[in-house]
């Protein structure tokens, strides 16, 4: 009797769907070391202009994410595009698919994608989306300059500096131990003197 009832349990189970197994899979959406190592800006924005531009000639979403998935610049956003293609195949939203992504794509993004859809104005959020994030990513690339310059300064002031005063110090101090034995204009003329008959005799006379 127990034996019928666990099989008659298990008939009446509900088979998880492939949607539900892909979602189950797709748990490196959620991954934190996305948010260690994030999708620039930049090509976040290279795929919402794509997308943006697809949807405008009236591709369907499901050849725009599928062209994306081939396109894209970034292999996170190219396995993003595979599934959400797979996602529109069965009818889900764009939005539902990059809730699926957290850790990928930022919320503003998705509540803005949200907010499209429902406007049915997909493409032309998408284009202000990128505009956005490409000066998010100018912004980036400023503060990295700056922090650069910032750092070559400070090197040039902990150690460059530093380390030309030792030079010229040593420099003054055999310049005063050789004018004890000889004058200075003795001491460049000597010194000086075989680079300049080298030069002349290859440079000047080849």
């Amino acid at each position: 009797m127990a034996r019928l009832t666990r099989q008659t349990k298990a008939f009446h189970t509900p088979l998880p769907t492939a949607r539900a197994a892909s979602a189950s899979v797709t748990g490196w959406g959620a991954s934190p070391w996305h948010a260690l190592w994030r999708v620039s800006p930049g090509r976040l924005a290279f795929w919402l202009d794509q997308l943006g531009e697809l949807l405008s000639a009236g591709v369907n979403m499901h050849e725009a994410m599928r062209q994306l998935s081939v396109y894209s610049r970034d292999g996170r956003l190219r396995r993003l595009s595979h599934e959400a293609a797979e996602g529109a195949s069965q009818g889900q939203s764009l939005a539902e698919e990059l809730r699926r992504y957290p850790q990928l794509v930022p919320p503003q993004v998705r509540g803005m994608i949200l907010v499209g859809e429902r406007a049915g104005a997909l493409p032309a959020v998408c284009g202000e989306l990128a505009d956005e994030l490409r000066q998010q990513q100018y912004a980036r690339w400023k503060l990295l300059a700056y922090l650069i310059w910032q750092g070559l300064l400070l090197f040039a002031a902990l150690v460059l500096i530093p380390f030309s005063k030792l030079v010229m110090q040593a420099s003054a101090r055999q310049l005063d131990t050789l004018s004890a034995t000889e004058g200075p204009v003795t001491y460049v003329l000597r010194v000086a003197g075989p680079v300049v008959k080298h030069w002349t005799g290859h440079v000047l006379l080849p």
